[in-house]
């Protein structure tokens, strides 16, 4: 699978389908088809295919089968997805969006870079949590961020969000961020150490905790390295030793 590119939503889902654990159809489907695929659904995530940072995304209901779908083949193209249902621990973070996990890895063919070849190496991850009423974790979306001890799956700072304020609680759940230990962890990196097999390369994957275990929501072919570093500014503490053997 060397040379896959995955840097549409469309193609993630088609390549990486034995890790997304979710319907999904692209949004120029036919009704019958977008009928058949979500009956049973209470609502839809549409994700437009080429942009990024959670831009464009919206939940739809689909009290209205027919009005959705309408309303859907006016955005311009992208994909249509089952809604996530997260894990109970996970929601005790931020209640409204999908709390999902960065995780950064590199995998290479490449011998001359002195490294173990042919194999996935998680670099470090991030905790992202939604706050109010949206359903977007992103930072750029008022979220905030916390690091993750890779060996526990302790978040192991306190949270903070794109203007560098810090937070030791959640504003909206109260929950307690330093120590929250995230559940299927585990799971998590054995998961992405078989999908990042699928295609070499430098990667930030996005996992969500279903109550069924980890699912790989999207990944990204050039992670905001400086957003995973931000939990860890107020120890002047950055992630260059992490990566350094690798460039």
């Amino acid at each position: 699978f060397k040379g896959i590119s995955i840097s549409t939503k469309d193609a993630f889902n088609t390549f990486f389908a034995d890790y997304i654990g979710r319907k999904w159809a692209p949004s120029n489907c036919s009704y019958e088809e977008f009928a058949e695929k979500f009956q049973g659904e209470d609502k839809v995530i549409y994700k437009p295919v080429g942009l990024s940072g959670g831009e464009g995304i919206r939940a739809i209901s689909l009290d209205d089968m027919k009005k959705a779908y309408d309303e859907i083949s006016n955005l311009e193209d992208g994909i249509v997805e089952s809604f996530i249902i997260q894990h109970p621990e996970m929601a005790k973070l931020s209640k409204n969006s999908v709390n999902t996990i960065r995780v950064v890895s590199i995998m290479t063919h490449n011998k001359k870079h002195g490294i173990e070849t042919d194999k996935v190496h998680i670099l470090y991850a991030g905790m992202r949590m939604g706050r109010g009423d949206g359903i977007l974790d992103n930072l750029h979306a008022g979220g905030l961020i916390a690091g993750i001890d890779l060996d526990t799956g302790i978040i192991d700072t306190d949270g903070v969000d794109y203007d560098n304020n810090i937070y030791v609680n959640h504003p909206d759940t109260q929950t307690r961020i330093k120590g929250f230990k995230i559940p299927y962890f585990d799971e998590m990196k054995e998961m992405i150490k078989k999908a990042g097999l699928v295609c070499e390369g430098y990667f930030g994957w996005d996992v969500a905790i279903t109550e069924n275990g980890p699912i790989l929501i999207e990944a990204n072919t050039s992670p905001g390295a400086g957003i995973l570093q931000i939990p860890y500014a107020q120890e002047k503490k950055g992630m260059k030793y992490l990566v350094e053997k690798y460039l």
